[in-house]
């Protein structure tokens, strides 16, 4: 990424409003505001490919089948696309719960983001809560006298 490119201040859209806004804007947005904001570039370059599936699976989603169509308005996005979304990343893509909860405090932030700084709506703000099933269950280790008895056994 060339040094220009770094330095993008987070600017508004000046003549859009929210009906007018593209999710490939949107997210333009949302990243120069990230970078404004110290993230890392490995960061951004998560946020990024996160979010461009995103905006990929909804112009699926929107377009007509022989679309080759990458954007979608904004607009076009609530809560249900957003559940529908990770539905679709644990159906289809077979992602792992952690990976989908991470896909999902992205979208997260990115809605907030642009609801807060641009004034939109922001679909996740109604979202219900999406369960995810817990991770392997915390270790448990032997105690000191535990061990002892376990070795002793085996000199038997």
């Amino acid at each position: 990424m060339s040094e220009a490119e770094t330095q993008i201040e987070p600017v508004a859209p000046a003549s859009r409003t929210s009906d007018e806004l593209y999710l490939g804007d949107a997210i333009h947005f949302f990243l120069s505001a990230k970078r404004a904001g110290g993230r890392s570039q490995r960061t951004i370059d998560d946020y990024r490919k996160k979010l461009e599936l995103f905006q990929r699976w909804v112009a699926s989603r929107y377009g007509s089948e022989n679309s080759e169509e990458v954007d979608a308005p904004y607009l076009y996005i609530g809560a249900d696309e957003v559940e529908s979304y990770v539905v679709y990343l644990r159906d289809e893509r077979s992602m792992a719960d952690s990976s989908r909860k991470n896909h999902l405090a992205v979208l997260r932030s990115f809605f907030q983001t642009l609801s807060r700084r641009l004034e939109v709506p922001d679909p996740t703000r109604t979202l219900d809560e999406v369960r995810f099933h817990s991770g392997a269950p915390k270790r448990s280790y032997l105690t000191k006298r535990e061990a002892e008895i376990l070795l002793s056994s085996m000199d038997k």
